[in-house]
């Protein structure tokens, strides 16, 4: 009987235990018919993978491991769940080009570079990628570096990758005046941008956030910030710690389940931070900046199930 956590080593047959320690990410691996992949089943594969799929699984960063050379194998740790979307399910063992296919022609000269030692770290470089939520505007910072075996050839890259979509915008927000700020803001639909006062009453609301929750402007001017709580976060005052967060830590991650005006559920994964002070040192308030994830949040759930399901059956 494995272990439902595939934390411990012990909880694996002795073959598999290189795999401890991904947690959803080592359900996904043994989840996957690998007879007829090219890589053979994992208690095959070479000590040169396992040991490097082993780091990769049991990193608290976001990160990729692409094996190969010709067709680069697909592998990722459980933090990285989140950039990957509706692609989670199926993504991983599968070829770098197929996971990644709308991302391919920007990604292959990186990947070339990388093989050839040229090894890059990107800072925010924007990508224009299918999600959950449609066609969006992303951008991520990140670096390839090969990986080379014993002889010096290159066996694969190592990526480390983290979608900085949310600081970017807010940044932008923060930085920006005027009507071009609010182009800016207007034109991320897919997030919801607001600001409050400092005692967490709504003084701005993007077009984002409308089309997101439901809600206009002139709904939710003025009003608390609660009322976008669903009613156990409310009776918890989620709002007032989280804005106390923000103003002692700089910044604070707000993932949770909110309220539309239509009553129903919709999960948002962002980020609530400080403005800057006014001329006279005054605090004015906060922005919050976040991404509408309910279709990922449903999917992951529902894999989750049929995971659990099979395991029973």
């Amino acid at each position: 009987m494995i272990s439902e956590s595939f934390r411990d080593p012990a909880s694996l047959p002795p073959h598999l235990r290189f795999l401890a320690g991904g947690g959803e990410a080592t359900r996904l691996l043994l989840a996957r018919d690998w007879s007829n992949h090219p890589l053979g089943p994992p208690e095959r594969w070479p000590d040169s993978l396992k040991a490097t799929l082993s780091t990769v699984l049991n990193s608290p960063e976001s990160m990729i491991l692409a094996w190969g050379r010709d067709e680069l194998t697909f592998f990722f740790n459980e933090t990285y769940f989140p950039l990957l979307g509706p692609r989670v399910s199926w993504a991983m063992g599968s070829p770098f080009h197929e996971v990644w296919a709308d991302a391919w022609a920007q990604a292959k000269p990186i990947i070339d570079d990388a093989f050839a030692g040229r090894s890059q770290r990107f800072t925010d470089l924007p990508w224009k990628l299918a999600t959950d939520r449609g066609a969006a505007d992303t951008w991520f910072t990140f670096s390839y570096s090969r990986i080379l075996d014993a002889h010096g050839d290159v066996t694969g890259l190592f990526i480390f990758t983290n979608e900085t979509t949310a600081r970017v915008l807010a940044d932008a927000a923060l930085r920006e005046s005027g009507e071009r700020l609010r182009l800016v803001i207007e034109g991320a639909r897919d997030h919801v941008i607001l600001t409050t006062d400092v005692g967490g009453l709504i003084t701005s609301w993007s077009s984002g956030a409308e089309a997101i929750l439901g809600w206009s402007a002139a709904d939710v001017l003025g009003q608390p910030l609660s009322v976008l709580l669903t009613p156990e976060d409310r009776a918890a005052r989620v709002d007032v710690r989280e804005l106390t967060t923000a103003a002692q830590a700089g910044s604070v991650k707000d993932e949770r389940w909110h309220l539309s005006r239509s009553g129903e559920r919709v999960f948002l994964n962002g980020s609530t931070h400080p403005l800057p002070p006014d001329a006279q040192g005054q605090a004015r308030g906060f922005l919050k900046i976040a991404r509408d994830e309910t279709a990922r949040r449903h999917a992951n759930l529902r894999l989750a199930h049929e995971t659990e399901r099979q395991r029973l059956s």
